[in-house]
């Protein structure tokens, strides 16, 4: 008798690459710098949180999934949206790599306009309503209210 190897589920892969990303993600914030020069809260901060939020997260549905009945029919990966997770894996390390050179607001506005776009299909007026009012919103919590530093970038915002 051949003894079956352990099959891994397609829920299972995406967990791993989504706890892949959050380690990325946590390294490159800590980079970054989690503090400024008075102990207040660094630009690394916020992405070395979501980071640790897609860790927990990718091993929390890791387990889950492990867990699925044999006689449940899994989603496949196959069909229109299954290039989103490739998307959204590009659009993050697009994200990383931009951060510095084109600034917190520049760089988080395209992310949210092409995620809308690329991922969602959302209308041009729905998808420049959500990526502007995000985009302010956040920074205006993050910047103005918490007064944490984001990267300047080319328009110097």
């Amino acid at each position: 008798m051949r003894s079956q190897g352990y099959k891994m589920k397609r829920d299972q892969f995406v967990a791993l690459c989504w706890g892949m990303t959050g380690i990325l993600i946590s390294i490159s914030s800590v980079r970054i710098g989690l503090v400024t020069h008075e102990v207040n809260p660094g630009a690394g901060l916020f992405p070395l949180l979501t980071g640790l939020a897609l860790i927990v997260l990718s091993i929390i549905m890791f387990f889950r999934t492990s867990r699925v009945k044999k006689g449940k029919k899994e989603i496949p990966l196959i069909g229109p949206r299954r290039n989103n997770l490739l998307i959204v894996l590009a659009l993050l390390f697009s994200y990383a790599l931009a951060l510095n050179r084109l600034g917190f607001v520049l760089t988080t506005l395209l992310f949210m306009i092409l995620s809308l776009k690329g991922i969602e299909v959302q209308s041009w007026r729905a998808t420049l309503t959500i990526a502007f009012l995000s985009t302010i919103i956040v920074y205006l919590i993050f910047s103005l209210w918490l007064g944490i530093e984001f990267p300047r970038g080319i328009l110097g915002l």
